[in-house]
């Protein structure tokens, strides 16, 4: 194995503009597949942290009328499906759910990093400008409010997240849509679970950076600032999120608690983040997957051309691999020489590739990729994303580049591998059917010669000829 390493080094060396030139096509393509992975990476993180942090948790506990919204509805967690309270039946059950829930987050609290009774509900908007129907009021307590901060998820350029008082804190869209700043007064107009009115004054407390653009609706206030508004009793909620300490176990924390909660009533469910809206944990991944198939797409027709480059180059190397033949090197042999030169080849060019796409992706990963305001911003989250490198990618991406260099490289190295010696020396290619040489070759190795009546026999030592 040594010295076919050592050939087909040489012959990398000795053929610098051949090299230079597949070498070219092999760094574009692994360059434009590190990088889309990196972005890919980036738009899935962004996504699932907004989806997360804000809407479901690892777990989210919710209430039977939102069990009931298809998991496929990307706006699953926006609608204000809640609890009922129309009899004192139904206050009853509420209570023993939401009870049963208190016992089994405590019987846990091991494996529970954080879990965050959840207010958020629909409200007006009314400033001098105009009055705003997407708006949605979101109740924040001071741990809550730090754990927004520490993912972020959410990022202040003015002010702050309230917890104390009636303030508010609005998006940049919003307060850009009103002419609002920090310190200005809005009106905020509720209907409660009863269905009576409400209206409140409060002052704008903090603006923050914009996200998604259905992210951008949410309006955070002190929690009970909301309870006032919106008339919630103290131990009611829209959903509970909770946080594991180890997010892989959410399928199964999650299909433990919901047949807790079910054992008595089915007012409360609970449903992992995965299950809970597969829209958001599966978009940015199939994002990815199509532009990893444009990509192979690509490398596919690079291939195509690279094969006819390569067939050609061995063709005017002809007399080597015949004098090769000729000292005692094997098909194999040969084939080996002519795959390691492109492979190696290929891996020395996607670490060029991986030097020269790393610092673009560290660059932009601190800086981040601005889309804009617009419908780019509903799908990568936010209007910035920020790309990354998984070592997974790497790997996979050494693993279409072997499988690259081998389909570029296998059908012209067997062809010539498969040519007679004196052919060679001669540098005279004969028509040859490849399968047909392939299984001769295969017969010939296992033993297998045909007899007299035209059937294969085996004339391996100790064994005749099959009758």
């Amino acid at each position: 194995m040594g010295i076919i390493l050592k050939i087909a080094f040489r012959n990398i060396r000795q053929n610098r503009k051949r090299s230079c030139l597949i070498g070219l096509t092999i760094f574009i393509s692994s360059f434009l597949l590190l990088l889309s992975n990196a972005t890919m990476n980036g738009i899935e993180k962004q996504v699932l942290r907004g989806y997360i942090t804000l809407q479901a948790g690892d777990v989210a506990v919710i209430w039977d009328s939102l069990k009931e919204v298809s998991p496929l509805d990307p706006g699953k967690f926006l609608y204000d499906f809640s609890f009922s309270v129309d009899d004192e039946e139904q206050e009853a059950e509420n209570q023993r759910a939401m009870a049963k829930l208190r016992d089994y987050l405590a019987a846990k609290g091991k494996e529970i990093k954080a879990a965050f009774p959840t207010v958020r509900r629909y409200g007006q908007l009314v400033s001098r400008e105009k009055i705003d129907v997407a708006f949605k009021a979101y109740g924040l307590t001071r741990e809550s409010r730090d754990f927004l901060l520490q993912s972020g998820a959410i990022q202040p350029v003015a002010g702050q997240l309230p917890v104390e008082g009636y303030q508010v804190c609005i998006s940049k869209t919003k307060a850009d849509e009103h002419q609002l700043q920090v310190g200005d007064w809005v009106t905020i107009e509720a209907t409660t679970p009863y269905g009576g009115k409400n209206a409140m004054d409060f002052q704008i407390g903090g603006i923050y950076a914009n996200a998604a653009g259905y992210e951008n609706w949410y309006g955070f206030m002190p929690e009970t600032a909301f309870r006032l508004l919106f008339a919630y009793d103290p131990d009611y909620f829209d959903l509970v999120r909770i946080y594991l300490t180890d997010r892989q176990k959410a399928p199964h924390f999650a299909q433990d608690l919901d047949a807790y909660l079910t054992t008595e009533t089915s007012v409360l469910r609970a449903e992992s983040y995965a299950e809970a809206s597969p829209f958001f944990t599966n978009n940015s991944r199939l994002f990815k997957a199509m532009f990893n198939v444009f990509i192979l797409f690509l490398l596919g027709i690079i291939a195509i051309g690279l094969r006819a480059t390569f067939r050609m180059n061995l063709f005017e190397r002809m007399k080597e691999f015949g004098a090769l033949r000729a000292i005692g090197y094997s098909r194999s042999h040969c084939f080996g020489i002519i795959f390691c030169e492109i492979f190696l080849l290929a891996l020395i060019t996607l670490g060029v590739a991986l030097l020269c796409a790393g610092p673009v992706v560290y660059s932009l990963g601190q800086s981040g990729i601005y889309v804009g305001s617009g419908i780019a911003c509903w799908a990568v989250g936010g209007e910035r994303f920020y790309p990354f490198m998984r070592l997974t990618d790497l790997l996979f991406t050494t693993i279409i580049i072997f499988l690259f260099s081998l389909s570029a490289s296998l059908q012209p190295a067997l062809s010539l591998c498969y040519q007679k010696i004196t052919d060679l020396l001669a540098k005279r290619q004969r028509r040859l059917f490849l399968p047909a040489a392939l299984w001769r070759n295969f017969r010939t190795h296992v033993g297998l010669r045909p007899d007299l009546n035209g059937r294969e026999g085996n004339l391996r030592k100790g064994k005749g000829c099959n009758a």
